[in-house]
């Protein structure tokens, strides 16, 4: 307290010194929490480098195996098409060599039911599978197609009918009621005219050769009956596993090559598995690894530099501390402030107060 104004000079030097410090710290501590995100980043990223080398050179291995096994299952394929084809050639060879009696009677049996509807003058418009369907059908299939008959000239022809006159504005003329109407007679007219037309020849020509289309119809039915057993032995043969009396050995080795190519590649490609597993993956970890470490060397020097200037400025700053806190203990806390500071050296050197207890006395009364 009994110092001069290069005490107070000191004091204020010493204070604005420590707070810079304090300022440094801050920034520094700032500093090394960045270098340690940058080097957990760091080891994430090599890390993630890695793995990525790993799985690229991992598919650029089994991208070879995969083009040669594809080679191989399109060789397969290729050979088993060839086959196919072959086979379907002996089926039907033998579908043909095994119904042939069956397909040549139902065609003696066609030209004796044509011959014999022309003997007994049977109109030619009437001597066809159109007629047969239509009035003496047999099976189920033929029934299906009368059905489809009926449902075509009965319901959709009227149907294209209203819709054409709609379309071509040919009811236009008429009012609403008189349109239903009219469009009620048209179908009206059509159907009464199809169902007068079927029963016409059904009075004309099938009652009037009854006897004759009774007779064909039981040929026909031995013809239905034949084709069931055409189709028969048909669906045995092709349900027939066995494959010998076709021929088909040369493909079959040639499959049978085939197949051992593509186990030969399995065996390499699990064999380069391992060996990328067991070799190469550690050779790819210690080679990033080497080149990457010096970046992570580099943050671990640049954070015990860090680390060493803060400890550096924390000692500086108890050190001040120290200092600063025997001056507090007789200047008093209140006059520990920089702007405080300037003002009793202000004092002191206008020559108001010789001693710092008599600057701060000075600056007390003013206050």
């Amino acid at each position: 307290m009994q110092g001069n104004a290069e005490a107070l000079v000191n004091l204020r030097d010493t204070l604005s010194k420590r707070d810079a410090l304090r300022k440094k710290l801050i920034n520094d501590n700032k500093e090394l929490e960045e270098l340690g995100k940058k080097y957990r980043a760091t080891e994430k990223d090599i890390s993630e480098d890695i793995e990525d080398t790993i799985k690229k050179k991992k598919k650029e291995l089994l991208s070879d195996f995969d083009k040669k096994k594809g080679s191989v299952l399109s060789e397969k394929k290729d050979i088993e098409q060839r086959k196919n084809k072959q086979k379907e050639k002996e089926v039907a060879a033998r579908v043909g060599d095994e119904t042939e009696f069956l397909v040549k009677e139902n065609k003696e049996i066609r030209k004796d039911i044509m011959r014999y509807l022309k003997e007994n003058h049977v109109p030619k418009a009437f001597r066809n599978s159109y007629f047969d369907v239509l009035y003496m059908p047999i099976g189920l299939v033929e029934r299906l197609w009368l059905f489809a008959a009926m449902l075509i000239f009965l319901v959709l022809c009227p149907v294209i009918i209203m819709f054409i006159g709609q379309s071509t504005g040919f009811y236009d003329e008429l009012n609403a009621a008189n349109q239903k109407v009219f469009i009620i007679v048209l179908i009206a007219l059509w159907e009464i005219i199809v169902l007068a037309l079927y029963f016409i020849i059904y009075a004309k020509v099938k009652m009037r050769y009854i006897d004759v289309f009774t007779q064909t119809k039981e040929l026909r039915k031995s013809i239905h009956s034949n084709e069931k057993k055409i189709n028969d032995i048909k669906k045995s043969i092709r349900s027939d596993k066995d494959e010998s009396r076709y021929n088909l050995d040369s493909f079959n080795k040639e499959l049978s090559l085939a197949d051992e190519k593509a186990e030969a590649i399995n065996f390499d490609r699990n064999i380069a598995i391992h060996e990328f597993e067991e070799k190469t993956v550690g050779e790819i970890r210690e080679d990033i690894t080497k080149k990457r470490t010096p970046e992570l060397e580099k943050i671990k020097e640049e954070t015990a530099e860090k680390e060493a200037s803060i400890k550096e400025t924390e000692e500086k700053i108890k050190e001040l501390t120290e200092s600063l806190d025997k001056a507090s203990e007789e200047l008093g806390n209140e006059m520990m402030d920089s702007d405080k500071l300037e003002k009793l050296i202000l004092i002191m050197e206008s020559g108001e107060a010789s001693t710092v207890s008599d600057a701060v006395s000075v600056l007390k009364g003013r206050e």
